[in-house]
């Protein structure tokens, strides 16, 4: 990850704020489709993007982590005065 190891106390936080810290001791590859697009925006509040670009991240993952993506990560980078660019479709 970028070269950073960042603390477990860090780690735990983006955990729970996604949802995953009961499943933490498990291997990813044993996580659904929606768990590990959480997983995946764990790891952007890890890195304190100034510019974060989303695509599609309601696709196939279920609502939870759609709003998890709006809530934590567009919201977290607006909130220190960056930018979210969010990609999605309608049909």
């Amino acid at each position: 990850m970028r070269g950073i190891r960042p603390e477990r106390d860090a780690i735990r936080k983006a955990l729970a704020e996604v949802g995953l810290e009961t499943q933490a001791g498990w291997k990813v590859r044993t996580y659904s489709t929606g768990m590990k697009r959480r997983l995946v925006i764990g790891k952007m509040l890890l890195f304190d993007p100034e510019l974060l670009f989303l695509d599609e991240p309601h696709n196939s993952a279920g609502p939870g982590c759609y709003r998890a993506a709006q809530r934590l990560c567009v919201a977290s980078v607006r909130a220190r005065g960056g930018s979210a660019i969010v990609a999605t479709r309608t049909t």
